[in-house]
């Protein structure tokens, strides 16, 4: 039984998220297959965020750090970035700079997360 298949664990996640999150906080899942979920995304229509607990690390303890650190940086996606719908390539260029805006902004707003 992998670690984040104990409820106890994975609830612990998903409210340390949703406190994140702020305001009308966005479902939050866990997805081990890559081809479903390289690392994390949210998705801003279904109000839904997803992270892949695999995505990083070795050990069980580094996962679940690694797994907070991709729940932080997605809930400040949620808190901070305005939804658009552009081209592809431009989505990517414009999420690789929102991605280093918004982690600024968590890393000064809650004494929990770091760079």
């Amino acid at each position: 039984m992998k670690w984040y298949d104990w409820r106890h664990n994975t609830r612990r996640l998903q409210g340390w998220s949703k406190a994140l999150q702020g305001g009308i906080p966005y479902t939050v899942e866990f997805e081990s297959d890559k081809a479903k979920c390289v690392a994390g995304f949210t998705d801003f229509k279904r109000r839904l965020t997803v992270v892949n607990p695999e995505a990083f690390g070795k050990t069980s303890r580094e996962q679940y750090r690694f797994t907070k650190a991709l729940l932080a940086h997605e809930a400040a996606h949620k808190r901070y970035t305005e939804p658009s719908a552009v081209a592809p390539i431009v989505h990517k260029v414009a999420n690789i700079l929102e991605d280093e805006r918004i982690e600024r902004i968590m890393e000064r707003t809650f004494v929990g997360t770091r760079q």
